[in-house]
């Protein structure tokens, strides 16, 4: 699957820093304090970022709204680079850039530190990013929101872009996480084009979502949210759709799962960079993806030629 559409994709880049080391002993001065020697660290963007990373994996060209801090990590974030990538980021000096740290030692994890503050942007930041999407919204495709809840949207802003989006009739696709609360903010987005959600997420905006009652639960979704399609990813179990008044359901494919991190981002950028509404072989595409990304550690993007190989392979089968 190789890609020439264009889009834009607007969320919270977050710099996910991988530090690995081997353990010497227990420290003299703490008591059962592990002590692990350095070997090395490894920076990658997460988040958003690892949204842009899939969709630059797969063809797209992608503009990517976001924001950074005034920090070192600011620093390490903007050294990612790609021909198909236009980097559109707010420097906002009072917010840190959002990071999360993972110490291990050996095989073992130790310890996850993190930093972010998820306070809403300024107005004048809030400003400066809707004249951004303004400004790339005739040249693409398609958007993309990417929401991890780390403070750079807002429902005043979400319903901007929902309004520009539905103006020029550019489709706009929403992938957003619930907070560390449980809640989401679904609803900031009502009218968009498509909503890609897990149950959790579901389950966040209707209490009665039921996987076993599944053309019920996505038709109240698609009320709830003023939506035309709705797409639920399921994990090892494939995905179910309202695309329109169509319900499609899609089977997983079998891989070796190592790690399911990333698995939904994974699957929104394959979505993302079909046809809109997306079809079946879309929402086929996109569970492919997602899969492959499961039998790699961590945010390990799959080559494009084992997709290649797989997608083939699964054709050939339904002829």
């Amino acid at each position: 699957m190789r890609s020439t559409k264009k889009i834009l994709i607007i969320g919270d880049l977050i710099l996910d820093v991988f530090h690995h080391g081997t353990y010497i002993g227990q420290s003299l001065s703490h008591a059962k304090t592990p002590v692990a020697l350095s070997r090395s660290s490894t920076y990658t963007w997460g988040g958003a970022g690892f949204v842009v990373r899939n969709m630059l994996a797969l063809g797209g060209k992608i503009s990517f709204i976001s924001a950074l801090g005034n920090d070192d990590f600011a620093e390490r974030a903007n050294r990612f680079t790609h021909p198909n990538l236009k980097k559109l980021f707010l420097h906002i000096p009072h917010k840190p850039t959002t990071v999360k740290q993972r110490f291990w030692m050996g095989e073992k994890s130790l310890l996850g530190w993190h930093q972010f503050d998820n306070s809403f942007l300024s107005e004048t930041f809030a400003r400066t990013l809707l004249a951004r999407v303004r400004a790339e919204l005739p040249s693409v495709n398609k958007v993309v929101i990417a929401d991890y809840r780390h403070g750079l949207l807002s429902p005043t802003l979400a319903k901007k872009i929902v309004d520009e989006c539905a103006h020029l009739h550019v489709p706009l696709y929403v992938d957003s996480q619930i907070s560390y609360d449980n809640t989401g903010n679904h609803i900031w987005y009502r009218g968009a084009s498509l909503f890609c959600l897990n149950q959790k997420e579901a389950r966040s905006i209707d209490p009665r979502f039921n996987q076993n009652k599944p053309e019920t639960s996505l038709l109240r979704l698609q009320k709830m949210l003023g939506a035309q399609d709705i797409v639920i990813k399921l994990g090892a179990q494939g995905s179910i759709a309202l695309i329109g008044d169509e319900y499609v359901k899609t089977v997983a494919h079998k891989v070796r799962e190592v790690d399911s991190t990333g698995a939904g981002d994974a699957f929104i950028a394959a979505l993302a960079l079909g046809e809109a509404p997306p079809t079946r072989e879309d929402l086929e595409r996109a569970n492919l993806w997602a899969a492959l990304s499961t039998t790699k550690i961590g945010t390990v993007i799959s080559p494009t030629s084992e997709f290649k190989a797989h997608l083939k392979k699964h054709l050939s089968r339904r002829r």
